[in-house]
């Protein structure tokens, strides 16, 4: 193989860009990583001249050096190397390098439902240095959960369905998009995550397809070790296979009870159900449908609901031809029956007032 010859365009673009990591300059001038360290290494120097540090530089590294080094360098544009030097000649020590001390660890252990971010500003440390203490101190940075989560409530099981239906609950992360004019359950959610759980979650507006929803959740993988199945965590999404009905069956079976089952069905029909309106010549009467696309978590659903003398049936179907939702028979007396019994969050949803 024929080795491309090095052109003084190409020195003097590494000279230009000192600050440029080796990934860096490799990519911009279409060369592997090793071809350029081996020939800035074979230029003993004369390549790789650092760019004096400047009066506002030292200015900023002072006052910002417990920044993580990936802030740092997307700030200062200077390599880690570079920085750790800086850091160690200006005689600052970060705060992964400071002593904990044991008022800091008792501290962390009493608000070990807060967030790193929280916690810093209260003990005068960054936020990286925060998340180091909690590993070392707890065992994970996350928030833990608050003690008593687990025990069967009407809260939790509503939650469940809530997750069920419309929420992600993946490897880091867990939230759940609603619209902006689906006020109730967002803040039913929230109340949930700080009162049950103990996290105090984010909130953010995203734009999808030129509508506004809003989301809410938590950065924690603390959920998923609590929620999912052994193939759920490996696989790092707690409905990777579509079938919500495998983790509930393993650890939550207990949503199926009668004290609890219409719980779970209100935020799974907050979520993801509908009362439809209809208007005939003979008069008006309603719908009721919930969407369950999952196979085994439908059919476990639609059993549960017989038991109880409620009957849904598939009702209508993607353009794959798979199962989108199902509808309730028995007409309005079923629905009457049905919005009665069912508890869920979303008033709008157990009044007669939804036009299809």
């Amino acid at each position: 193989m024929k080795i491309r010859k090095w052109s003084e365009e190409e020195f003097s673009f590494i000279r230009g860009n000192p600050n440029l990591s080796y990934k860096q300059l490799a990519r911009k001038l279409g060369r592997s990583e090793l071809a350029v360290k081996q020939v800035v290494w074979k230029a003993k120097g004369s390549l790789r001249k650092t760019t004096a540090w400047i009066d506002e530089e030292i200015n900023f590294l002072k006052e910002n050096y417990n920044l993580s080094y990936d802030e740092l360098i997307r700030k200062t544009g200077r390599t880690k190397r570079a920085l750790k030097h800086k850091i160690g000649e200006l005689g600052l020590k970060r705060d992964e390098r400071r002593r904990v001390s044991d008022e800091e660890k008792d501290f962390i252990k009493q608000h070990s439902a807060e967030w790193s971010k929280d916690l810093a500003k209260s003990i005068g440390r960054s936020e990286f240095a925060v998340a180091r203490l909690k590993r070392e101190v707890l065992g994970s940075a996350n928030p833990r959960f608050k003690e008593g989560w687990n025990e069967l409530s009407c809260d939790l099981a509503y939650f469940l369905g809530a997750v069920c239906s419309d929420m992600g609950v993946y490897k880091y992360n867990v939230c759940i998009t609603q619209k902006l004019s689906n006020g109730e359950m967002i803040c039913e959610v929230k109340r949930i995550f700080e009162e049950l759980f103990g996290f105090k979650p984010y909130e953010r507006i995203n734009n999808i397809d030129g509508m506004d929803y809003r989301v809410i959740g938590v950065c924690s993988s603390e959920f998923l070790k609590n929620f999912g199945t052994e193939s759920s965590i490996k696989k790092g999404n707690l409905k990777f296979n579509g079938e919500w009905v495998d983790f509930l069956l393993e650890k939550f079976s207990w949503v199926f009870e009668d004290s609890y089952f219409w719980h779970f069905i209100g935020g799974l029909y907050d979520g993801d159900g509908s009362l439809i309106r209809k208007t005939r010549p003979q008069g008006i009467w309603y719908e009721i449908s919930l969407a369950i696309k999952p196979e085994r978590s439908r059919l476990k659903i639609m059993d549960e609901m017989k038991k109880r003398g409620f009957i849904f049936t598939p009702r209508s179907w993607d353009e794959k031809g798979i199962v989108c939702d199902i509808g309730l028979k028995g007409g309005q007396e079923a629905v009457d029956k049905f919005l009665e019994v069912v508890q869920c969050r979303i008033q709008r949803k157990k009044k007669k007032c939804v036009v299809a």
